[in-house]
């Protein structure tokens, strides 16, 4: 629509001069103010807290978990709005204060530390509103006190936009190059990695991010044992053997069953079968009955919601 004002306005002024291309300009300004505003009123789709919201990355320690289901120090402290239509001049500020306005009425007990914005349904941003989104980012920061702002722009290719917002919005404070003389320093250094604001592929990378970031701003080396298996480094456990990978798997199925006595886990365990599924299988539909359980030992799953307008979101 924007391109079809600039062409019109080209025409008028080549035919009809300078002044005619400035009414042209305005007339087409208007037109697509209007337009937008009639197809796309309300930018902001909604907002919630993550408290019912759970990231891939379910293979935490006893503590870390904790923290997380805390209501103080858990994912109760994060905010995920998403966004939706076309970011455009004309509901900059119905996004960037409607933003403000739901951490400002926040309870007191639900003030995030964390915000999550979403762009997975909004389908084009203009230059007024990068610039836009760019200054909200930093008066969440500065007004709101949120330490870490994570954006999603819900597709590969990145934000729906000519400018490069992904570079903009990916400023996280970076760690010392300095080597670490210790766990204070590997610390302060992790707590860098989140802090300030970064880009997340899709919702579930942005999950995961908030929950390391609220983990780790109750105790850093939560994120350093051996169960965590997240994209900050830990590594995944190399397997050899099959003896091997039942041992591991009974590890993490007594990670899962805190408080449990070690026989009722091996007991429970040997009701388990070994599976091995290749790229692209599916294991359930959305939709389908439950029908069972199972314990991820190895590889990763994607979890795919289809919306009420058809399109997939990765949940």
């Amino acid at each position: 629509l924007e391109y079809t004002g600039i062409w019109a306005i080209v025409v008028v002024m080549t035919f009809a001069g300078m002044e005619a291309a400035l009414v042209a300009g305005a007339i087409s300004a208007l037109l697509t103010y209007a337009i937008q505003s009639i197809a796309y009123p309300k930018p902001i789709r909604g907002s919630m807290t993550a408290a019912t919201l759970r990231s891939s990355e379910w293979n935490r320690s006893q503590h870390a978990s904790e923290i997380l289901d805390n209501d103080v120090t858990g994912r109760m402290r994060v905010r995920v709005v998403q966004f939706q239509g076309h970011l455009f001049f004309g509901n900059v500020s119905l996004f960037s204060d409607g933003v403000k306005e739901l951490i400002r009425s926040s309870p007191f007990h639900e003030a995030p530390y964390v915000i999550i914005i979403d762009f997975t349904l909004v389908l084009g941003i203009d230059s007024s509103a990068a610039q836009a989104i760019v200054k909200l980012r930093d008066s969440l920061t500065k007004e709101f006190g949120i330490k870490l702002s994570i954006f999603v722009p819900g597709r590969s290719q990145g934000f729906p936009c000519e400018t490069n917002l992904s570079g903009q919005l990916n400023s996280r404070y970076t760690p010392s190059d300095q080597t670490p003389k210790g766990n204070q320093d590997n610390n302060k250094n992790l707590l860098a990695k989140l802090t300030g604001s970064t880009v997340c592929s899709d919702l579930d990378e942005a999950l995961v991010y908030a929950e390391d970031a609220l983990i780790a701003m109750e105790n850093p080396e939560l994120l350093y044992d051996n169960i965590k298996k997240s994209f900050l480094g830990a590594g995944k456990k190399e397997v050899r053997s099959i003896e091997e990978e039942m041992s591991y798997a009974l590890e993490l199925l007594e990670s899962r069953c805190s408080g449990a006595e070690m026989h009722l886990v091996e007991r429970f365990f040997s009701y388990f079968t070994r599976e091995v599924y290749q790229e692209d299988d599916v294991l359930w539909k959305q939709g389908t009955k439950s029908d069972s359980a199972k314990l991820l030992v190895a590889g990763a799953l994607i979890a795919s919601l289809e919306n009420e307008a058809g399109t997939t979101e990765t949940v």
